[in-house]
């Protein structure tokens, strides 16, 4: 019996996606291309249902580090909520990506590789539709504490969570995200092997799709490099054990010109059918502020590309060539082709209503979930802070992306004239209380595994005072000095709403400083049940 997918009932394919790193690593990824071509070359000229077949292509992405939330949800980035590659709007806004959709088509889903859009739910790998993820991102507060470097140990399970995966009942749909300090060569070797394997022991399909992103640099980012609205990504699609007619979505995947647009070849793989017809396509490269509106950047640094033309920052026309790339010396005058810039504008205004959505969403945290079950949020996810100063200003709340940085934050704290001159510095976070209730909050400068003498030493508090905002909730209490952490306990509503945590007496002048770890967690019913004041 054929599904609809196009496979034998019980044999759909195994489906791994292999995000790899730019040719510019190094001679391994290019070996690793051709371990694959070589199993074209080497196809089994007596038997067209087991052979490897391959296609390639490319397309175009907006940065090589949006290339996964493109891949997970068919989406341009800002549509998706991404503009940043390291502060909190790194994490595309909550839904069900491709891999959920494939676990509800009875494939188990796993995630191998840095996983950088989130570490507690809604956003990390599980809520996110993976079963099973070996996360291999670096060492960021949020992450294991004490991971100063990439962890081995993730490293040497993920190979063999690869092979388990293959030979077990139900088919795989992977995504592995080959960082630097996994061997794309030994990689790939073992896909081959392994694929192999499986045909020979369970006749089961496998599709390798591999993607690699050239390197480039959002505008705005630095005047060193060069600015691009977007990059070139290829792709190679290869099959064993599948005819070349069967292989469905082929031709949807072939016909991408976006990363975004795999997205529905992936998902014809599992029968899904998108019908919308992409007339114009929409790049958005700028990195602008956190604290600023998206409004004011709506045509910044924005590319629109259609029917053969492409509008660039809203203001200058020229003709597209096949890279959806702007012809620039081939300018247009607008004057004279008024219908076709308006046409531009109004295709781009009805693009930016979606991205402006997803734009505004806080990317809250779920807390609340299970009672005495913390979420822990770190300096990682700050957002601007919600202290405002008399003259209109705010604390600096710049993220912290590395545990070593952070310490030598604190070890410059231990002198006194580094805390003379170290500026206001705290950040919010966005937190979606599930069920109303009683909530324990603990703040704190290292988390509760930073154990080393001198990590104990560095987490130690000078005494002044803490300040935990909850919402509308504000308590005030003195520190004690030579502690390491402080607790409070409120009464929260259901709903969205912002949490800010910071200690005074760290800094010179009273100056505001941000708990860099809290955790919250619901502990029992509200004890008052009284709506709070201003």
């Amino acid at each position: 019996m054929i599904t609809s997918g196009g496979y034998a009932e019980g044999l759909k394919p195994n489906i791994l996606v292999l995000l790899v790193e730019p040719e510019s690593r190094g001679k391994e990824q290019t070996r690793a291309r051709e371990i694959l071509d070589e199993l074209l070359l080497k196809a089994d000229d007596k038997s067209t249902a087991l052979a490897w077949r391959g296609c390639q292509g490319d397309c175009r992405s907006s940065a090589k580090l949006f290339v996964l939330p493109a891949l997970l949800y068919g989406k341009q980035p800002l549509v998706n909520g991404v503009v940043h590659y390291q502060d909190w709007r790194r994490i595309p806004v909550a839904g069900d990506s491709i891999a959920a959709e494939f676990k509800k088509a009875g494939y188990h889903t796993a995630f191998y590789g840095g996983w950088k859009m989130g570490k507690s739910a809604p956003y990390d790998p599980q809520s996110r539709g993976f079963e099973e993820a070996y996360d291999l991102m670096y060492s960021t507060p949020a992450d294991k504490w004490g991971r100063l470097e990439y962890s081995s140990t993730p490293r040497k399970l993920i190979p063999a969570a690869i092979v388990k995966a293959m030979g077990g009942e139900k088919p795989v749909f992977g995504i592995i995200e080959q960082s630097f300090k996994l061997n794309p060569l030994k990689l790939v070797s073992l896909l081959k092997a392994q694929a192999l394997s499986e045909m020979e022991k369970t006749k089961r399909p496998t599709i390798i799709f591999m993607m690699r992103a050239t390197v480039s640099y959002p505008i705005g980012l630095s005047d060193d490099h060069k600015e691009t609205y977007h990059s070139p990504v290829s792709w190679r699609l290869y099959h064993y054990g599948l005819k070349s007619g069967y292989l469905v979505g082929e031709n949807a995947i072939k016909s991408s010109q976006t990363d975004w647009e795999l997205h529905a070849g992936l998902r014809k793989l599992i029968g899904k059918v998108d019908e919308e017809k992409i007339e114009f396509r929409f790049f958005n490269n700028t990195l602008w502020p956190a604290n600023e509106s998206p409004d004011k950047h709506r045509h910044q640094g924005s590319l629109v590309v259609g029917k053969g033309y492409a509008l660039v920052d809203g203001l200058e026309l020229y003709p597209a060539n096949k890279n959806l790339e702007p012809d620039l010396t081939k300018p247009l005058d607008i004057a004279e082709n008024q219908k076709l810039h308006s046409e531009l504008l109004l295709a781009h205004a009805n693009w930016w209503k979606k991205a402006r959505q997803s734009l505004r969403d806080t990317r809250a945290f779920s807390v609340g979930v299970e009672d005495k079950k913390p979420t822990q949020l770190t300096i990682v996810d700050w957002r601007p802070s919600k202290i405002i100063y008399p003259d209109g200003a705010s604390p600096m709340y710049k993220p912290l992306t590395s545990q070593k940085d952070l310490l030598g934050i604190l070890k410059g704290m231990q002198s006194k004239e580094y805390r003379q001159d170290f500026p206001p510095y705290s950040g919010s976070w966005s937190v979606n209380v599930i069920r109303a209730g009683r909530y324990k909050i603990t703040a704190s400068l290292l988390p509760k595994e930073a154990t080393k003498p001198e990590e104990k030493t560095l987490a130690r508090l000078l005494g002044g005072q803490a300040f935990f905002k909850l919402g509308r909730n504000k308590v005030q209490l003195n520190l004690v000095k030579g502690a390491s952490a402080v607790s409070v306990l409120v009464d929260a509503d259901a709903g969205v709403t912002d949490l800010e945590c910071w200690f005074t007496g760290q800094l010179a002048l009273e100056r505001e400083l941000g708990a860099f770890f809290v955790e919250i967690e619901r502990v029992g019913d509200k004890k008052f049940d009284l709506k709070a004041k201003e």
